[in-house]
């Protein structure tokens, strides 16, 4: 067993426990939870995330630098609301999701948000030339 195992494990066992009525678990803070695991883990990991806040008014924050585990969430905003072959498919909509580039400068960190439209996409180009490796190698 790869050490990807033991990294993802604890994300995926703190993202599901969503607590007790009495001691409920409203926010899931985890960074970096792509580290050292697949490509295909990392997209799955979107998934859990999205399936952890259904039906609760829990908040999963999630510092990442994964394009596969963000590709994922926009890919289910594409997807909402389309009717899957008998697949799974968990249900995110724009408004459920907030993408924040953080970036820190001489006079402190700089937030910039990103908004995702109803096609699954930014509105705006990412910030920095962000992702730009993957359009190099595609194209």
């Amino acid at each position: 067993i790869g050490v990807g195992v033991s990294q993802a494990l604890p994300v995926v066992v703190g993202a599901l426990d969503a607590g007790t009525s009495d001691h409920p678990c409203r926010i899931f803070a985890v960074e970096q939870p792509e580290l050292h695991v697949h490509p295909a883990v990392q997209v799955a990991l979107g998934d859990v995330f999205i399936d952890a806040t259904r039906g609760t008014d829990r908040i999963m924050l999630i510092e990442t630098h994964s394009e596969h585990l963000l590709l994922r969430l926009l890919r289910r905003v594409r997807e909402s609301g389309k009717e899957m072959d008998a697949v799974h498919v968990p249900e995110v909509t724009a408004d459920d999701l907030s993408v924040v580039y953080v970036r820190p400068t001489d006079k402190g960190v700089e937030l910039t948000p990103l908004a995702v439209n109803k096609s699954g996409d930014f509105d705006e180009p990412w910030p920095e030339g962000f992702f730009d490796e993957r359009d190099s190698e595609l194209f």
